[in-house]
């Protein structure tokens, strides 16, 4: 497994106020407190120092000596009620808005992800819950394609990205040149 410095799992751990950054928040840190060894996993707990707002009030006074419970306590206070088969629903049904960049569409596409992850892995054994959270990714990514807009989908599912970050990489590359080329054809129209 590949292991990171300290210096740079932090690096991976963005601040975080409790709106609506609890979810892209709480991926950085599983994944830095994978990244790191073990023995340096405990000195994570300094990531409660990216919590401010909302998010900071929430751990406040409380048993921050591990990222397990740091995540709990997020997750309670910012996890809706609302059920798998819901979640479910609302990430198959998700779609690009009108008007809605790359950016803000990827961020509700995850949002739902990680919602619909903690749902289906609630009260689940740890290897049930890794096949059920890779299972699950595998469809966001599907999912989070089939939502792009027309001519930035086509190109993205030609590419076959292997992660939902590389296709919103590819996403926004697309959504640029594809902007750039709308104006261009406004401009031309105008100029006409």
């Amino acid at each position: 497994m590949v292991t990171i410095k300290l210096e740079e799992a932090f690096k991976l751990i963005p601040m975080c106020t409790g709106e609506d950054d609890i979810y892209p928040f709480i991926n950085a840190c599983d994944m830095a407190v994978n990244l790191v060894e073990e023995k340096c996993a405990p000195t994570l707990v300094y990531i409660t120092t990216r919590l401010s707002g909302r998010a900071l009030e929430m751990i406040k006074y409380k048993n921050v000596t591990k990222w397990v419970y740091i995540k709990s306590y997020l997750m309670d206070a910012f996890e809706d009620t609302t059920t798998a088969s819901s979640l479910q629903i609302q990430l198959n049904s998700i779609k690009m808005r009108h008007g809605e960049d790359v950016n803000d569409y990827c961020h509700r596409v995850e949002k739902l992800y990680y919602k619909f992850c903690s749902a289906c892995t609630l009260n689940k054994e740890e290897s049930e819950a890794k096949v059920i959270h890779e299972t699950l990714k595998e469809q966001t990514l599907n999912i989070f394609i089939k939502g792009l807009i027309s001519p930035i989908r086509t190109i993205v599912k030609a590419r076959n990205p292997k992660t939902l970050e590389v296709a919103k990489q590819l996403a926004k590359a697309e959504e640029v040149e594809y902007n750039s080329e709308r104006e261009n054809n406004r401009y031309r129209n105008d100029f006409n």
